[in-house]
């Protein structure tokens, strides 16, 4: 097994090479609808032109959201191949995955499968399905930082049977962020928001000792709040997620929740916005987002930082009424010295839109998996490329 994982711009030549390319292009219904050209898809391009220039004929794969094995034609990569074939000026064929398939009779050099999603196969990493989807290239290149931290069969599988190799967008990627894991300077801040409680706390542990202060907000704030007693009117946390903070040293003098939040009677704000303080929170309420003296508290404490590390929005910034925190919060980084580190495509479109990034932000497609590599974990993927046969002439 290499003890490193080769690019693919490490091997030579590619003349003539048909290229399976694992894309993390699970984008937002919203930016296909209105045929935006997602953040996303753009930071995975540079490999594909990197393969067309090379004279490799591509075929890309991808998912989005999940249809748990179900055709969804609304969920389709057709929308996809029209966005990329916009940005590179060529049609893009989407082909179904069927048997008997060959998608190089097309005689384009550049396709897409269907949402690999749609098959159940995929996300039980059938090796059947990983050997079906392997047979129709020569050399497997994943791209997909975003999607290594699972172990699927486009993710795993495939480089079983191929020559694997990592893109120039995953490069990038572990390039940046092992900066951020073998950080010397302090203080070092991480910020966590968004809902995925458990994925979260991986990294709040592998951080407990590293890290001067943890900022938390969204859901896992709401969470460390009930866990302590403290009334979050009808902001739900499930019980699973619940029972996992049981043994969490909650009153840690380096965890910092909000002081006071946003609240509505709904998740659209209809009925009136209410800035309560913690502890003040009405059993009909909804929280939505941090309050001003929560901004405030963060930005003092931001403002110290030499290093920090963002994942997930701190409010429901969806809607725009429940965002402010979030900008408040990205007003705060732009101000700061300190080397940031954002994790998760949605929070950094959300940040792009409304201008709020800083040139020296290192941007990570990668939420879970940024924080799961930061973390210490094994990421899947980059351990299936480690292990994949190398047959073809690397540099």
């Amino acid at each position: 097994m290499n003890n490193r994982v080769s690019f693919i711009d490490e091997v030579n030549p590619l003349q003539g090479k048909r290229v399976l390319l694992r894309v993390g292009f699970d984008v937002s219904l919203s930016d296909l609808d209105n045929e935006q050209i997602s953040w996303r898809i753009r930071q995975g391009i540079e490999t594909i032109e990197f393969l067309l220039a090379k004279g490799a004929k591509v075929l890309l794969l991808n998912h989005i959201d999940r249809p748990h094995g179900v055709f969804t034609p609304e969920l389709s990569n057709a929308r996809v191949a029209k966005i990329i074939g916009s940005i590179l000026k060529q049609e893009i064929p989407c082909l179904p995955i069927k048997e008997g398939l060959n998608p190089w009779d097309s005689g384009h050099d550049l396709l897409i499968l269907e949402n690999l999603r749609f098959f159940s196969e995929e996300e039980a990493n059938d090796e059947g399905f990983a050997r079906r989807l392997a047979s129709l290239g020569e050399i497997y290149v994943n791209d997909a930082f975003s999607n290594c931290h699972r172990a699927h069969a486009s993710m795993v599988g495939i480089p079983k049977f191929l020559p694997s190799y990592g893109g120039l967008l995953l490069k990038k990627e572990l390039t940046g962020l092992e900066e951020a894991r073998l950080h010397k300077e302090e203080p070092l801040v991480l910020i966590i928001g968004g809902v995925k409680i458990e994925t979260k706390l991986q990294a709040i542990k592998y951080f407990w000792d590293k890290a001067q202060a943890m900022i938390l907000g969204g859901t896992l704030a709401n969470a460390f709040l009930q866990c302590q007693g403290i009334a979050i009117g009808k902001s739900v946390i499930p019980s699973k997620e619940m029972q996992i903070l049981q043994n969490f040293p909650l009153t840690a003098g380096k965890i910092y929740l909000p002081i006071d939040v946003r609240t509505s009677r709904d998740k659209t704000g209809s009925e009136g916005i209410m800035i309560r303080p913690v502890g003040n929170i009405k059993e009909d309420e909804i929280i939505l987002d941090i309050g001003p003296d929560s901004e405030t508290l963060f930005d003092n404490i931001i403002r110290y930082a030499k290093i920090i590390i963002w994942n997930g929005p701190i409010g429901m910034f969806e809607e725009p009424l429940f965002a402010q925190g979030t900008i408040a919060l990205a007003h705060s980084l732009q101000e700061s010295n300190a080397k940031v580190f954002i994790g998760g495509g949605q929070t950094i479109e959300f940040l792009q839109k409304n201008h709020l990034v800083k040139e020296t932000f290192f941007l990570s497609t990668g939420g879970g998996a940024m924080l799961s590599y930061l973390a210490g974990e094994e990421l899947p993927a980059l351990k299936a490329l480690l292990k994949s046969p190398r047959n073809v002439g690397a540099g």
